[in-house]
């Protein structure tokens, strides 16, 4: 799944449901071991604790990150 891929995506989930992409999953009970986020490249220190404490798993695009904001 595609998550916190780019800034404007984290802003446009807080202006439409008042939390961040990962906590809205989280409160779906959707985080957790069978997750692969992919991109994450706006997380803050808590996210990525978060996702480690879940065990879900973090796919990292490199050539395509290298061209988000």
């Amino acid at each position: 799944m595609h998550v916190h891929e780019t800034a404007h995506e984290v802003d446009e989930a807080m202006a439409k449901t008042g939390k961040r992409p990962l906590a809205r999953l989280d409160a779906l009970d959707l985080l957790g071991p069978t997750l692969m986020a992919v991109h994450m490249t706006q997380l803050k220190d808590d996210e990525i604790a978060r996702l480690a404490e879940a065990g879900a798993s973090v796919v990292i695009a490199a050539r395509t990150a290298s061209k988000l904001d």
